[in-house]
């Protein structure tokens, strides 16, 4: 949002051409998440102890030292992690930038299965929140919605390189080769008949 708002004024204000830079905002936003996470983490894991009284359920089949130091540990923790995430992406990406919602949604949606498993757990009592093939199925789903954004990106950006003077003639011929490389020889036999 920062590069959206202050490169159209760097005309007016030299420095503001920074913003044009990853390895600046890369920094600028590295930094952000940090302060978020320093300023508000007391104040979120003070929240979190208050409402979760007892604290995560403690496996028995653990280090046996575990039963006594992790005891009232409150679980819910990379809530903060994912908030400073996502504010300081939000913040130092420009929006325009079409790799920034799906790893948004992929970086959000795991954080929300991991609270949800975590919800559960407190709920029950148990180390066993969620199955593992619930969980599992769920990443997958989402990584499968993901992956079809990042190929309609893609494909939109090779569709672009595709109408320079490099692929005219030629996509007939790449298309011969991919068949070639991914079937074998008998992929490409059969597409030429």
């Amino acid at each position: 949002m920062l590069p959206d708002l202050l490169v159209p004024l760097a005309d007016q204000f030299q420095p503001f051409n920074l913003f044009r830079y990853i390895t600046f905002r890369t920094g600028g936003a590295t930094i952000t998440a940090l302060l978020i996470a320093l300023i508000f983490g007391p104040d979120f894991i003070r929240w979190l102890k208050t409402h979760q009284a007892e604290g995560q359920p403690i496996r028995d089949d653990g280090p046996q030292s575990h039963l006594i130091t992790k005891i009232g540990t409150p679980t819910m923790g990379g809530l903060l992690i994912l908030i400073a995430f996502a504010v300081s992406t939000l913040l130092w990406m420009p929006l325009s930038n079409p790799y920034l919602w799906p790893v948004l949604m992929i970086s959000l949606s795991f954080g929300a299965i991991g609270s949800i498993d975590d919800w559960m757990k407190l709920r029950k009592r148990s180390h066993n929140g969620m199955s593992a093939r619930m969980k599992m199925l769920l990443q997958l789903v989402i990584a499968f919605f993901c992956h079809l954004d990042f190929h309609r990106i893609i494909a939109r950006t090779a569709s672009l390189w595709r109408c320079g003077s490099i692929f005219k003639g030629h996509a007939h011929h790449h298309g011969d080769v991919l068949c070639s490389l991914c079937d074998g020889g008998d992929g490409w036999r059969i597409k030429r008949g």
